[in-house]
């Protein structure tokens, strides 16, 4: 250890973390947004609770590296694509710091949230909703051009790169990987099996670099290490859409697109009501004539019946091609966080062979929970769909005309509430992100002193970390409760239960009251009372195994979402 320490030049040996750590080695290169760098990475996980530069390392490999984003760009801390790659440039799967093996990554800032949680806070809820989201872990990156002096540029004879003929990087070819020449740093190649996995013989290799080139400097702060929306079998599930035009099954599914701003190069697809997709899985310069011309059919047939006269029928209507559910559960979770960038841009669909059109998974939250400062996104009243204009928002628009579609919508708030998006829930996913972050975001705000400052688009701007935390909680508690003041609140339930002659009282604040006994709905599709519905006048007598279903009904004929009561079961 003595000559490590002697090497290291005042290199950060004592650096510790409760969070992972993830190293860039960039070989002399400044990363940019059009080009792809080809890069060295290194992740550390935690072990016994803590993280350091000599700690155990989990993978070191090649990957190309590019800075993404589109308005993100401009802020000082960039965010990054990761493509984790083998030898020989293809892509590489690995599993990083628990989450399934994949090859693309981000490494996603959060420059503009000074909480640093509500992009992972949203695919939290997401999940919790029942649905895919992004598995995150957070990280403390560095990146290390080795620019900065001669004593940090890599020496390709260095014996800490080679050690005992099984240093970190070894030569594979005179041409060296992608082409490169054979004394090119980047014809340097890691060990083991086609860069795969890490031999333990290399370990100490890759410790010892990184103690002596990694400086205070190359830290770049507080990241998330966020999966890349893709197809796949632990991210979005779906089949391949294989490019095959002699067999229609392979080339109707599966899809990924979204409603976002293309990529240079790129041209995406407009239906004829207006609304404007991007392809993303497979790209646009993978997807065959035949798929594209599939996709856009099947979306504008479904278009054809939505603003049709038959759109409601449950059989030939709008639900024979949608996911409903899943429109739903998206629509709440955009108006619950009042998503900027909601119903308009990082909005992604996805369909498998054979299957219906389904929203999600959800992306890009930054903009959400109170973070931005127009279209009074700062509020806590207020409907987000009540500011979309033009064609974004004509499906769900439509869909509303629909009163069982609304119906459903008003019902699915009352189960979201009493689980996935109880306050109390809410709350304790934020302070367990929290609890992870209140050690590394000194140092986070130490190398980014946007603490008290504006960025854009904030509104509220904190003095401290704390502040920030305790704005975005204040924010979510007025959110949920605001929103559940919107629409007729369900029946109260009173009475005894488990009397001798058990009976249940109900009562509301407006409306009238209608239940059934049986457990089925008093709502009739399309609005109407049920046939098997009673008015409550008096409080009902429960018998044996009943269940009583009750919903208010206003004066304008919009229902609660219901309750239902059980009787408890006779003892023999």
């Amino acid at each position: 250890m003595g000559r490590l320490a002697a090497a290291t030049n005042g290199a950060p040996l004592d650096f510790s973390s409760n969070l992972p750590l993830v190293i860039i080695e960039t070989h002399r290169q400044v990363i940019t947004q059009w080009l792809k760098f080809l890069v060295t990475a290194t992740v550390i996980d935690t072990a016994n609770g803590r993280s350091s530069l000599l700690g155990p390392v989990e993978y070191s490999g090649w990957a190309e590296m590019n800075i993404r984003g589109n308005s993100s760009r401009a802020h000082p801390k960039k965010a990054y694509r990761l493509e984790i790659q083998n030898d020989t440039g293809q892509d590489l799967k690995v599993p990083l710091l628990g989450m399934p093996k994949e090859s693309d990554w981000i490494l996603y800032p959060a420059y503009t949230d000074k909480t640093l949680v509500r992009d992972a806070l949203a695919y939290e809820l997401w999940r919790a909703m029942g649905y895919y989201a992004p598995q995150t872990r957070y990280v403390e990156l560095f990146i290390h051009t080795g620019a900065t002096t001669e004593s940090q540029s890599i020496n390709t004879d260095d014996p800490v790169l080679h050690g005992n003929g099984s240093g970190l990087f070894s030569r594979v070819s005179d041409a060296g990987p992608h082409g490169g020449k054979a004394d090119d740093p980047l014809t340097h190649t890691p060990s083991g099996s086609e860069g795969q996995t890490l031999r333990k013989a290399d370990e100490g290799a890759v410790q010892e670099f990184n103690a002596r080139k990694i400086r205070m400097e190359d830290y770049a702060g507080i990241y998330v290490l966020i999966e890349k929306i893709k197809r796949g079998k632990h991210r979005v599930n779906i089949q391949k859409a294989k490019p095959d035009a002699n067999d229609p099954q392979w080339f109707t599914g599966g899809f990924i697109f979204k409603k976002d701003r293309p990529n240079f190069g790129e041209r995406g697809f407009v239906t004829r009501i207006g609304a404007r997709f991007v392809y993303e899985d497979p790209k646009e310069k993978e997807i065959t004539p035949e798929q594209q011309t599939w996709l856009k059919s099947r979306l504008e047939s479904m278009e054809d019946v939505l603003f049709g006269p038959n759109f409601r029928d449950p059989i030939i209507g709008y639900s024979a091609y949608i996911d409903v559910t899943s429109f739903i559960d998206y629509h709440w979770m955009v108006e619950v966080s009042k998503n900027i960038d909601g119903y308009w841009f990082s909005q992604f669909y996805h369909m498998d062979r054979g299957g219906k059109l389904k929203m999600g998974p959800i992306w890009d939250w930054d903009m959400s929970f109170g973070n931005v400062f127009y279209h009074e996104g700062y509020r806590t009243n207020g409907w987000r769909w009540d500011k979309i204009r033009g064609p974004h928002y004509k499906w769900y628009a439509r869909m509303f005309e629909d009163p069982d579609f609304l119906q459903r919508y008003i019902d699915r708030w009352s189960e979201l509430r009493a689980d996935a998006l109880a306050t109390s829930n809410v709350l304790a996913r934020v302070d367990a992100l929290v609890a992870q972050l209140q050690e590394a975001q000194v140092r986070n705000y130490r190398r980014w002193t946007n603490l008290g400052v504006y960025v854009h688009p904030n509104r509220f701007i904190g003095k401290t970390y704390q502040e920030e935390v305790d704005w975005l909680k204040q924010w979510i508690v007025g959110r949920l409760a605001w929103i559940d003041s919107q629409g007729f609140p369900e029946p109260t339930v009173a009475g005894d239960l488990t009397g001798p002659q058990p009976k249940v009282s109900l009562s509301c604040e407006m409306g009238q009251i209608f239940y059934t006994t049986d457990g089925s709905d008093p709502r009739a599709p399309g609005g109407e009372v049920a046939k098997r519905a009673m008015q409550y006048i008096t409080p009902v007598a429960l018998q044996t195994n009943l269940t009583v279903t009750a919903r208010v009904r206003s004066d304008y004929g919009l229902w609660s979402a219901p309750v239902k009561v059980q009787t408890p079961p006779r003892a023999p």
